[in-house]
């Protein structure tokens, strides 16, 4: 890929069979700095859960013990914030069908957001695909799209999926064990 693609929710895009690595992030602008949103990833097998609870990356669980998904942290500046995952498909297990790109709140609604985008960008390259979330209003979980492998090929799929009411409820949605009184 050696140019910029936009998306649209529901639209997949290729990004081939020689990818080996990728970067994913999500940049957002709020009205507050008192609303704070997170980056999750969820490693699912071939029946779209994960395969134990190491499989989920997100703010406490930085990586996975092999480092195929690494958290690379936040940054905010003046209402403006980017996070970002790098991923080595390389050490994907061969029983890894994809990644599940969401976000999370801090307790606000998603809708206090005024702008939020998901980006991919394949490495090395020049081009990336991103995807403008909108509609977002008092859910406070989100998948935004998902990296999937379909006939040893890589793609990109704009979800824009909404109704989680927050993190734990997508997490156990995904086979994320939690614990009864998380839940809550």
């Amino acid at each position: 890929m050696t140019h910029w693609e936009e998306m649209t929710a529901g639209q997949k895009i290729s990004l081939g069979r020689e990818l080996r690595r990728l970067r994913t992030s999500i940049w957002w602008c709020a009205d507050s700095d008192a609303i704070s949103i997170d980056l999750v990833a969820f490693i699912l097998g071939p029946n779209r859960q994960v395969r134990s609870n190491a499989d989920m990356v997100f703010y406490n669980q930085p990586c996975t013990a092999d480092k195929s998904v690494v958290h690379q942290g936040k940054v905010c500046l003046d209402g403006r914030c980017t996070e970002e995952l790098s991923v080595d498909l390389d050490l994907f297990h061969d029983d890894v069908a994809g990644l599940t790109i969401a976000v999370c709140s801090d307790g606000a609604p998603l809708g206090s957001i005024t702008e939020l985008q998901w980006c991919v960008n394949p490495e090395p390259g020049s081009g990336a695909v991103t995807y403008w979330a909108e509609g977002l209003t008092t859910e406070r979980a989100a998948v935004l799209g998902e990296l999937y492998r379909q006939d040893n090929i890589w793609w990109v799929r704009a979800a824009g999926q909404r109704g989680v009411t927050g993190l734990a409820e997508m997490a156990v949605g995904y086979g994320v064990t939690i614990a009864a009184d998380d839940l809550s």
